[in-house]
C-alpha cells in the first residue's frame, strides 16, 4: 500500500534492487541468445503452436495438480 516505503522501507528497496540486478543479468543472458530466439520464429506455426500449448497445459497442471485450473486455462486461453 501507500505506506510500504514508510513502514517497510528495507523490503521495498530490496525488491527494487533485486529487479535492477535481474534486468542486468537478463541483458547479459539474452544478448548472446538473440540468434537462437530469432531461429524459433522460423519454426512453422503448425509445429510451434502445439508445442506452446502442450507446455502451457503441462505447466498449469504441474503447478497446482488441479484439473479445474486446467479447465480455466482452456476457457481463458
Amino acid at each position: 500500500g501507500p505506506l510500504l516505503f514508510v513502514q517497510h522501507a528495507d523490503v521495498a528497496w530490496g525488491l527494487i534492487a533485486s529487479m535492477f540486478v535481474a534486468n542486468i543479468i537478463l541483458a547479459f543472458v539474452n544478448i548472446p541468445l538473440a540468434g537462437v530466439l530469432v531461429r524459433v520464429l522460423a519454426i512453422p506455426p503448425k509445429i510451434l503452436y502445439p508445442i506452446v500449448l502442450g507446455l502451457a497445459f503441462i505447466g498449469c497442471y504441474a503447478i497446482s495438480n488441479s484439473v479445474i485450473e486446467f479447465y480455466i486455462l482452456v476457457i481463458i486461453g
